[in-house]
Formats: structure tokens, C-alpha cells, sequence
């Protein structure tokens, strides 16, 4: 226990704490024979990581951009390899509307577009857009705006209010 009721994250907490990190490391024993398992690695992970002297099993921060949908597009698209068509680093409604509007205008007979935010897992971050009834060409993206709400989210409680939070949050 660190004894810190603040909303300071934990990590922070034990490098704040120098004897803590050393009482951590008198437990880890043989560095070479353990690891830091962590869902999401931060600078403070990794600083922990350096200081015990323990390897961590998680993306290094600096990469954790390419882990994403955006930069995992990135990377695939660098590597030669054929993805779907589609847009990146969308951040909000009007981004997400504008990709939409683009992707129908180069594929015409388009029905449906699945819109996905950069960091979620699960399909909680996903959601299908309907192209039914689109205008030809002229406002297409003000139609494709209108309709965000309407998108049908693969989390049953997802509202496209939370769904654009999230996009913001990760742009």
C-alpha cells in the first residue's frame, strides 16, 4: 500500500516513494526472473520499469501511436500491405463526416461504413454508418453529419455523444 487516497495514478505513487521501490525490488529478488505486466504502458510504467530493473511485457509509449486503428493503418499501408479503404485520424463529427462523405463519393454503390475509434477493443469502439438515402453529391457531408446519431454502435449503451468523447479524447 502506498497510503494515498489522491487520484494521482498508482505507478506514480510507488516513484514517488523511493523506499517503497526499494522494498519492491528486495521482493522481485532476481530481476532476470520477473516482469511488469501492465494493460497500459505510460512514461511512469516505464520509468518503474527502469528503476527496478525489471523488464515490462507492453508497448513502449513512444510506439503506442502505431497501436491503434489509425496507426496500425499507418504501418500497414507503409509496409505495402492492402488495407480497406477508409480515412485516419478522425476526432470528431465533422472529421467522421467528412471521411464518410469522401469514402461514398469513391465508392458510389457504398451501403454501409463501419466507423471505429482509434483505441477501442472489443467492438465497443465500433459503430455501422447507413449510406440509405444519400444525396448524390452536393451535401453529402452535412447529411452523413446529421445521421452520426444514428449509427448503429456495437456497445448497446454507446450514445454518439460518448462516442465522439472518445474520439476527442484519443485525437
Amino acid at each position: 500500500s502506498c497510503h494515498d487516497r489522491s487520484p494521482k495514478p498508482l505507478t506514480q505513487k510507488i516513484l514517488d516513494r523511493p523506499r517503497l521501490i526499494a522494498r519492491i525490488a528486495q521482493a522481485v529478488g532476481d530481476p532476470e526472473r520477473a516482469h511488469i505486466s501492465a494493460f497500459a504502458v505510460t512514461p511512469l510504467e516505464r520509468r518503474l520499469s527502469v528503476k527496478l530493473g525489471v523488464p515490462i511485457y507492453g508497448c513502449d509509449p513512444e510506439l503506442a501511436h502505431l497501436g491503434g486503428k489509425s496507426g496500425g493503418r499507418a504501418l500497414m499501408r507503409a509496409a505495402g500491405v492492402e488495407i480497406p479503404d477508409g480515412e485516419e485520424n478522425l476526432c470528431d463529427a465533422d472529421d467522421i463526416a467528412q471521411a464518410l462523405a469522401a469514402l461514398k463519393r469513391r465508392q458510389p454503390g457504398l451501403k454501409r461504413a463501419l466507423v471505429k475509434i482509434n483505441e477501442g477493443f472489443s467492438g465497443d469502439g465500433n459503430a455501422v454508418f447507413g449510406f440509405h438515402g444519400a444525396p448524390e453529391r452536393s451535401d453529402l457531408a452535412a447529411w452523413a453529419k446529421a445521421r452520426l446519431p444514428h449509427m448503429k454502435f456495437e456497445a448497446r449503451e454507446m450514445t454518439f455523444d460518448a462516442f465522439e468523447a472518445k474520439a476527442k479524447a484519443m485525437g
